[in-house]
């Protein structure tokens, strides 16, 4: 059984996020819901997730510019982009920003959680030493913020 990811969902609509993060929670993940980019880069500064899935539509800072301050601000495995968008320059635009993962709204649920699952397991996985006891990395992440 694999280990539960810790995700963050952030998304402007309430309604979606919550859902989301309710049926990620559902599968044994840890879940936290972000309703704009700043928060979202608040909580990945201080929660640490294993994967940040961003609407990349929200207002004041989109999911672009939440990406790159997650990027910058700390080390977050994966990033994954959820738009209502598609097609070859949205695609584009999301892989040249950093994102890991693209998916268009109205996925279905069971294709997301599995590719979710599936990248971050590989990408953890590939960081090795670099991360080898998460929890005991986060505990003294937090004690030095603190």
């Amino acid at each position: 059984m694999r280990d539960p990811l810790r995700i963050l969902v952030a998304d402007d609509n309430e309604d979606a996020a919550t859902t989301l993060g309710n049926l990620l929670s559902y599968c044994c993940h840890q879940v936290r819901v972000a309703h704009s980019g700043r928060q979202a880069v608040e909580l990945a500064r201080d929660w640490e997730p294993d994967v940040v899935v961003l609407d990349l539509e929200m207002p004041g800072m989109n999911g672009f510019a939440a990406a790159q301050a997650i990027r910058q601000g700390t080390e977050v495995p994966v990033l994954a982009a959820l738009s209502g968008w598609a097609g070859p320059e949205i695609e584009s635009r999301v892989k040249d920003a950093g994102f890991d993962l693209f998916f268009c709204k109205g996925v279905s649920f069971q294709n997301l959680a599995a590719a979710l699952e599936d990248i971050a397991e590989d990408r953890l996985e590939a960081l090795g030493d670099a991360w080898p006891d998460r929890a005991a990395a986060r505990a003294a992440s937090a004690r030095a913020r603190a």
